[in-house]
């Protein structure tokens, strides 16, 4: 690093205008001695206004309330408007927002805008792009003023004496060129992390929607039995209320229908649990998925393998992962 100096100071002027230079080390010639005794006010003049705006920055108030967060978290919905205004801004394909059916497609699109990891690692990404243009900017010059009040000065020069400084720092030795390449080599760092993220919510979103998909399709199948039970029970009431079925059998099937009405309590309880995951894994509240109609034709019409798996499928997932690139 090579640092270039310009000093114009020491200029006292009175009376009869004399010119009396101090030193510098680079000096500017002066033609007359009106025009020298005037260089450094207007250096001070010109370049302090100059500085100052030049190292000028407002701060932007942002308070963090918690009631206030917490109150706007759970009022968030899929169906608000600015979610649907993000979804269209990453998805021009999707006019028609909210869908009628929310499928695994339709929650991945979403949860894109909703999710506060996701929208983390794009933060820090976007972080990292602007470290570039920062890594690629040259030092300012600096600029250093001062004035020094002489009592003793003779009575035909000035009692005040100004000093000017310019300095201007050149990098050398590439360290610029390598400061800018080690921004680069950290921005793409930082969007294999976003990619990497991303993946992580596809697949966390995907798994909770199987999950559930299972505890709802177990909480309608036992519904269903606990009810064909019931029937069953009734009538065997009836006979052994005839007399013509002895009342251990009854005994054993009063027994299985309430182990089935327990285990269909507990179906509730995992779809509940299923819910609220599925929430978290789109960063909403549990209330957002009230009165969602979810499709799941990811499941019970999964693809043919002949139409996902290409030649280069296996070879990019195990050389192109974002997790294997990081």
């Amino acid at each position: 690093m090579m640092r270039v100096f310009f000093n114009f100071s020491g200029y006292a002027w009175g009376k009869n205008q004399v010119c009396q230079p101090g030193w510098a080390k680079m000096r500017l010639g002066c033609a007359t001695d009106w025009v020298r005794g005037l260089m450094p006010i207007l250096a001070l003049v010109l370049g302090l206004p100059l500085a100052l705006l030049s190292g000028c920055a407002h701060y932007i108030a942002a308070p963090i309330v918690p009631k206030a967060s917490s109150e706007a978290f759970a009022a968030q919905r899929l169906t608000d408007t600015d979610l649907a205004a993000c979804v269209r801004k990453n998805h021009p394909d999707r006019a028609h927002w909210p869908p009628p059916q929310w499928d695994f497609s339709a929650l991945l699109s979403a949860a894109e805008c909703t999710q506060p990891e996701l929208a983390l690692a794009a933060a820090q990404y976007q972080t990292s792009i602007a470290t570039i243009a920062a890594a690629d900017a040259r030092p300012n010059p600096k600029l250093n003023t001062s004035g020094q009040y002489n009592s003793n000065a003779a009575p035909d020069t000035h009692p005040w004496t100004v000093s000017a400084d310019l300095t201007f720092t050149i990098e050398t030795a590439g360290k610029r060129g390598a400061r800018i390449d080690q921004a680069k080599q950290q921005a793409w760092a930082a969007q294999l992390r976003l990619e990497d993220r991303h993946r992580l919510m596809r697949v966390n979103l995907r798994q909770a929607l199987l999950e559930l998909y299972r505890t709802q399709a177990t909480e309608q199948l036992l519904t269903q039995q606990v009810q064909a039970q019931e029937s069953y029970l009734h009538l065997l009431q009836t006979r052994a209320g005839a007399g013509d079925l002895e009342s251990f059998v009854l005994s054993e099937r009063r027994i299985a229908t309430d182990e089935t009405r327990l285990r269909l309590q507990d179906a509730h309880t995992q779809a509940a649990v299923a819910r609220a995951k599925l929430a978290q894994t789109l960063g909403l509240p549990n209330a957002a998925l009230q009165d969602i109609n979810f499709s799941f034709a990811l499941f019970t019409q999964p693809p043919l393998a002949a139409d996902v798996i290409d030649d280069g499928l296996r070879d990019r997932a195990l050389r192109s992962r974002p997790d294997i690139l990081a």
